[in-house]
C-alpha cells in the first residue's frame, strides 16, 4: 500500500504538496511518538494502582501539586 500512495503522491500532486506532506507527516511522527512516551507512563501509573488496589494497600494520592517532596507541614502529625 505504501508504494502505490507514494507513486499517487509522485504522479499527481505538485512539487509543494509532496513537501507539505512530508513536513506534516514528520511532525505527527514526532506527536505520535511523544503519545506513545506518554501512554506508557500513565499506563504504568494505573498498573501501580491496580496493585496496590489489588493488595489492599493503602494509597494516599498528593493533590496540592507539591509532589513527592510536598510540603507537608499543614498536615496533622497523628495518622
Amino acid at each position: 500500500m505504501g508504494r502505490l500512495r507514494d507513486w499517487l503522491v509522485n504522479k499527481y500532486l505538485p512539487a509543494w504538496a509532496v513537501q507539505t506532506i512530508l513536513e506534516e507527516n514528520k511532525q505527527l511522527h514526532g506527536k505520535l511518538e511523544h503519545l506513545k512516551e506518554e501512554y506508557k507512563t500513565l499506563q504504568a501509573y494505573t498498573d501501580g494502582l491496580e496493585y496496590a488496589l489489588h493488595r489492599g494497600t493503602r494509597i494516599e494520592i498528593n493533590t496540592t501539586g507539591g509532589g513527592l517532596n510536598g510540603d507537608r507541614s499543614a498536615e496533622g502529625t497523628d495518622r
